[in-house]
């Protein structure tokens, strides 16, 4: 969901309480909820061009998960 403003919250609650007046908004302001969503789907949209020119030189993930470390187990000193 993108909100409005910044996306890094100081706890869930504070999560809740910005989710809560977006739905807010929504409800009792439709044009002004109507004017950012069409603010947030254009800058989303000049996004996405950039996240296609990245995909062409992304390689796929392997197909199973590989493990590039060596795990060792010390003694307590």
């Amino acid at each position: 969901m993108l909100l409005p403003g910044t996306r890094d919250f100081a706890d869930h609650d504070a999560y809740r309480v910005r989710a809560e007046w977006w739905r807010h908004l929504r409800r009792y302001w439709p044009r002004i909820a109507h004017f950012v969503d069409e603010i947030v789907r254009r800058r989303n949209g000049n996004n996405h061009k950039r996240i296609e020119l990245e995909r062409t030189a992304v390689r796929a993930l392997p197909q199973w998960r590989t493990t590039s470390l060596t795990c060792l187990t010390s003694k307590r000193w």
